[in-house]
């Protein structure tokens, strides 16, 4: 009776997962395939959260959804990613107006996030011209937020906002990265 009520919750598990983690040869849509496979590099215990995070992420946007190609979806994405990158380091530029003598939040709006918004847009300009520099700079895009992030703690800077805005920002870059890591030519 324990083994058959086992299996059985076993079983509805499994069913739960697959619906919510479609593996790519389910899924005909690009964008459901980075996503997959970016929860399926980053997570080896249970990629689910990771790849339905990244839907939430790309689903709002139809041109990405849309994108029949590899070039494609990564110029919408980047843009987007660019965006929101631009937002955020606004957003550390003025809490470093407000805190002046930090600096790491000095550190943070001027070198790192200028740097992380340079290499999106390097990526995005590499994208057909040159897709493994376009790889690259995705993937080290993520640099200047991890220098951001130990300079905070190494500051003892405990703002959650800021912590959770370079998160989001990591979180970006990989999904950028297993996006470019598909583009023809790569």
């Amino acid at each position: 009776m324990l083994l058959s009520l086992f299996f059985l919750l076993s079983l509805i598990f499994n069913i739960c997962y697959a619906a919510n983690c479609l593996p790519p040869s389910v899924t005909s849509n690009l964008y459901e395939k980075v996503c997959f496979d970016t929860g399926n590099s980053t997570s080896s215990t249970n990629p689910c959260p990771i790849t339905n995070r990244c839907l939430k992420l790309l689903e709002p946007y139809p041109q990405i959804t849309s994108a029949k190609d590899y070039v494609t979806l990564c110029k919408f994405y980047l843009k987007v990613a660019i965006e929101n990158a631009t937002k955020v380091h606004n957003y550390f530029n003025e809490v470093m107006k407000k805190n002046s003598s930090s600096e790491a939040l000095k550190l943070c709006a001027t070198v790192y996030y200028d740097g992380f918004v340079n290499e999106l847009k390097a990526s995005l300009a590499d994208l057909v011209r040159d897709p493994s520099s376009a790889n690259y700079d995705a993937f080290t895009a993520g640099d200047g937020i991890n220098a951001c992030n130990s300079l905070l703690d190494n500051e003892k800077i405990s703002n959650p906002i800021l912590h959770t805005l370079n998160s989001d920002m990591s979180f970006l870059v990989v999904v950028a990265f297993f996006a470019t890591y598909n583009l023809p030519g790569q």
